[in-house]
């Protein structure tokens, strides 16, 4: 890591670095920094398909993915497959570090910021399509299946990852690579080539199994001030409190699980942990008071696996248990005197301790004092 530089050129926006040396677990961890790196500063990329066009065809174009030579996190107006001829290709999608091995073929949307980087010697391509050339492709595929991938992913947005296309796509891709870049170059006939070789590669895909993620990034990484997106965070939390937990929050805010803790700490005033105790806190504590529902039901809402745990973490935290709880303030709302025995929080808990050592102490030196005046007194008798 050490070794490594972060260096942008324009106009092109290429990165650059030297990973001869980083590991694969440290090129995508620099890859998800750098990304999320950008997106607080508010910087975006975004590529446009007329920036291909001088290639020849305005709807298709094919190209060679460099190691240590890329475009940091982006988006762009075209569809992108990427395709792995040997070795992996590592891919930081939409929140999410993916890892592509020889034979899978990927699809990304439209909008879908990414950043693509092959790790050591593998060899892979990208190939770039119009949006109005994969509508084309998918309503060709519609007349076979309605829910074909395509049309799926043009609806959804997101990405795709196929498995085992190497005995399809690699003949196609070659064949485009040659009729792109070497000995068909003044072939008169290599723009609807190439479109034919894309619009083949596009309807085998429907043959092959394929992984699918629906895109989220879309209405959540909108280049939003850090204070906007804590706060949303924040209400991702409580509105999700059964179900959530770091890595739901990564995926779904696309940011490590340590800046989702970073935020979550800064914004909040208390560690990650602390901030999901207290709130399932004041929420049982709420529920018990203002519903009437079952002990099971409560703990099922909170992200507890049984009322048993439920119980007994209420008891370590809050201190009685659930039951006495709905009984003290039954009581209250009586009318009748009840000794408060439940503490809402950890500083009212601390005030109560501290309240009682002060009472403590008075008891102790009026004691004292009660005993020193009765000693005077009873000797001024004599």
């Amino acid at each position: 890591m050490a070794s490594s530089t972060n260096r942008y050129s324009t106009p092109k926006y290429y990165r650059h670095f030297k990973s001869t040396r980083l590991t694969r677990e440290e090129m995508l961890r620099l890859m998800s920094e750098d990304s999320q790196a950008l997106m607080n500063r508010g910087v975006s990329f975004t590529i446009q398909m007329e920036s291909y066009c001088h290639r020849g065809s305005k709807d298709i174009s094919l190209a060679t993915i460099y190691p240590d030579h890329y475009t940091p996190y982006h988006d762009h107006d075209f569809f992108e497959c990427n395709y792995v001829f040997d070795g992996e290709l590592l891919e930081y999608i939409d929140g999410r570090q993916i890892i592509l091995h020889r034979g899978d073929m990927l699809i990304i949307a439209p909008n879908v910021r990414h950043v693509s980087n092959p790790y050591q010697r593998t060899r892979a391509y990208n190939v770039l399509l119009s949006q109005s050339f994969a509508e084309r492709c998918a309503k060709r595929l519609a007349q076979i299946d309605a829910k074909n991938y395509l049309s799926s992913l043009i609806q959804t947005s997101g990405f795709q990852i196929f498995h085992a296309t190497h005995g399809m796509a690699e003949p196609l891709l070659t064949d485009m690579h040659d009729l792109l870049c070497k000995m068909q170059r003044n072939n008169p006939y290599r723009v609807p080539l190439m479109e034919c070789l894309g619009t083949e590669l596009l309807i085998r895909l429907a043959t092959y199994s394929y992984d699918n993620y629906v895109h989220e990034e879309n209405v959540l990484r909108e280049n939003l001030p850090e204070r906007i997106l804590a706060n949303r965070i924040l209400k991702y939390i409580r509105d999700n409190i059964a179900t959530v937990n770091l890595e739901n929050l990564s995926k779904y805010f696309g940011y490590s699980k340590r800046q989702i803790e970073r935020l979550v700490e800064k914004y909040s005033g208390k560690k990650y942990t602390n901030f999901v105790r207290d709130f399932r806190r004041s929420e049982a504590e709420k529920l018990l008071v203002s519903t009437k529902q079952p002990i099971a039901q409560i703990a099922a809402e909170l992200g507890f696996g049984s009322a048993e745990y439920f119980c007994r973490w209420y008891r370590h935290f809050i201190g009685g248990t659930p039951s006495q709880t709905r009984e003290k303030y039954a009581c209250i709302d009586k009318g009748e005197k009840v000794d408060r025995v439940i503490e809402a929080s950890a500083e009212e808990t601390e005030a109560l301790k501290a309240a009682e050592d002060e009472k403590d102490t008075v008891d102790t030196e009026n004691t004292e004092d009660a005993g020193t005046l009765q000693e005077k007194q009873s000797k001024s008798r004599h």
